[in-house]
């Protein structure tokens, strides 16, 4: 047990809640980025801060987890679970994942 009289295996659990909790805010965060009124702005000066500014090794990361999210919507293509608002999303998302087949892993290095 550690300082906090957790095992072990509830610490792990603990911290990959943490994980999930924050990648639930950055995701929400991002969602109310793209809900901005200068979205064509918005949408470039992201895109240059993640490609110009960003650490090489989080790019990598960055694009990893773009990639989860692109396969999570082909799913949804799977399933039909989508409607005309996020159609072309989705839709988008299955030709991507058909181009890439499973070979979508990427290192970190």
């Amino acid at each position: 047990m550690n300082e906090n009289n957790l095992t072990a295996e509830e610490a792990l659990e603990k911290g990959n809640g943490e994980a999930r909790r924050t990648g639930e805010e950055a995701g929400k965060g991002l969602a109310l980025l793209c809900n901005s009124y200068s979205r064509e702005m918005t949408t470039k000066a992201f895109a240059k801060e993640i490609t110009e500014r960003t650490h090489r090794t989080l790019q990598q990361q960055i694009m990893k987890m773009f990639l989860e999210v692109i396969f999570a919507w082909a799913k949804k293509a799977d399933s039909g679970d989508y409607d005309g608002r996020n159609e072309a999303t989705v839709k988008m998302a299955q030709r991507i994942r058909e181009a890439l087949g499973d070979d979508a892993y990427l290192p970190f290095i």
